[in-house]
């Protein structure tokens, strides 16, 4: 595994949603809960534009072989396209959608994100190649930059009371400078006269069943927030959004950084099965090991930190942030066996998984739901638990990893979650109540030890000893 590719991969994913979560907090603290749930409202719109505007042909353009340019113009052409046509609809479905979910004050909102669709359709074949040829310096710097673009745009009209236009303009500066920065990295362009019929239905045919899966995985993200949205007033659905915001985007930035890595990696393996295996244990251990810790010390933060920072509002979202944790660590080990289904080749496979935990989650949270926010995330939790073994399987179907060997793969991790607990737990023992510096001190103490152990562990990796010698001969060269 290249630890350099890797290393650009996380500092994708990881400059992106730094970026989103510095501007969702900041606008957490200008907005009251019934505005940001507004802006929750609307990020769900956000999320479906990222999954509709590709066809499916980026994940298609990196999966093959063999590539030719009509493939390219094809799919760029095609994408384009249903770009101003999606844009169309949402402009024409705004209103029956804010009045279905009863927020009617997001209709304006809802039109003013059409134009997403087609800012990130244009970018798509060359974020595609640049994953193909794994190009992650230059889908880091491009995610950075148009994050910074947007966020530097949305804190800026939220203090000149912009509201929850600010997240729409975020969106729509962020996609458009992030498509910008790719045609300015990539010698590509499409031309008119290689678009292809034959082409079209070559990428289709795998790419139609990840859309169907990119639609599904859609629901799943978002079945908690579609169910809350209309059960839940915006204020609390604003504080339970919020609150799963915090954790949940925290294993998103880990798990698409190796997975940006993972999927296109794990395709050149595809006949290789037993290295395939070894490196998706690789992978799920190097994400837990990182998250682990730092969702225990988030959980046992909380109480002390979260009301008191953005209020007493804010006190529902504790509970909810703990169990959602543990969320966030079971969908680090579900996210790099989608990447291996992808690589592989088994969409229907991907599909049929993604129906599955759509169906459990939305059981889940509609079980929840009576008991608000908290139920909801332990509904969400029951069904990521319920679904683990199925996963597991697959896994062990494509690459011969057994679940004795995934829990081996992953029990440092383990490990570092409780070393990380350790002061809180001492303290508890001896019967103090934590103050917010009490809090933060048995934080930095807990996180300290748990990163030591966690550098040993992975110290001992080949592939990390490889990667930092090969810096320090270079660091000598120079």
């Amino acid at each position: 595994m290249s630890m350099s590719g890797i290393g650009w991969s996380l500092l994708q994913q990881g400059g992106r949603q730094a970026a989103s979560l510095a501007v969702f907090a900041a606008l957490s603290l200008l907005l009251d809960p019934s505005a940001f749930g507004l802006i929750a409202f609307a990020q769900v719109v956000i999320a479906l534009v990222t999954i509709t505007s590709e066809l499916g042909f980026g994940v298609a353009i990196i999966q093959r072989q063999n590539v030719t340019p009509a493939h390219l113009s094809t799919a760029f052409t095609l994408n384009v396209g249903l770009g101003a046509l999606l844009s169309t609809a949402t402009i024409l479905l705004a209103a029956p959608l804010a009045q279905l979910f009863r927020k009617p004050e997001a209709e304006p909102l809802l039109r003013g994100l059409a134009a997403g669709f087609v800012l990130s359709s244009v970018g798509m074949v060359q974020s595609a190649l640049a994953q193909r040829e794994l190009r992650f310096r230059d889908l880091a710097l491009r995610d950075i930059a148009a994050q910074v673009g947007g966020g530097i745009v949305a804190i800026v009209l939220a203090v000149r009371g912009a509201g929850a236009w600010s997240l729409v303009a975020q969106a729509l500066v962020a996609a458009g400078l992030g498509s910008l920065l790719l045609w300015v990295r990539s010698p590509w362009r499409p031309r008119v006269a290689e678009v292809s019929a034959t082409a079209a239905r070559e990428l289709w045919s795998y790419g139609s069943r990840i859309v169907g899966f990119n639609f599904v995985k859609f629901l799943v993200q978002n079945t908690d927030r579609l169910t809350l949205a209309y059960v839940l007033d915006a204020s609390q659905f604003g504080i339970y959004v919020y609150s799963s915001k915090l954790v949940l985007q925290t294993s998103s930035m880990l798990s698409g950084g190796i997975g940006g890595y993972l999927f296109p990696r794990l395709a050149q393996l595809q006949d290789r099965a037993e290295d395939a295996g070894r490196l998706l244990l690789r992978a799920q251990r190097g994400v837990l090991l990182l998250l682990a810790p730092v969702m225990m010390i988030a959980a046992l933060l909380a109480p002390a930190l979260l009301p008191r920072l953005l209020g007493p509002a804010w006190q529902a979202g504790v509970t909810v942030l703990q169990v959602l944790a543990a969320v966030a660590c079971l969908q680090a080990v579900f996210a790099p066996i989608g990447e291996l289904i992808k690589a592989f080749g088994q969409p229907a496979w991907l599909l049929r998984w993604g129906i599955l935990l759509a169906a459990a989650c939305t059981a889940g949270v509609a079980a929840g739901s009576p008991w608000g926010a908290k139920g909801a995330a332990a509904g969400l939790l029951v069904a990521h638990l319920a679904c683990l073994p199925v996963l597991l399987e697959v896994a062990r179907r494509l690459a011969g990893t057994r679940a004795t060997a995934v829990a081996r793969a992953v029990a440092p991790a383990g490990l570092a979650a409780a070393t990380a607990a350790l002061p809180f737990v001492a303290a508890w023992a001896a019967g103090l109540q934590l103050s917010v510096p009490m809090a933060l001190g048995a934080g930095l103490v807990g996180g300290t030890a748990a990163a030591t152990l966690v550098v040993r562990t992975l110290g001992q990796d080949p592939a990390v000893r490889a990667f930092l010698e090969r810096r320090v001969r270079r660091a000598d060269v120079a």
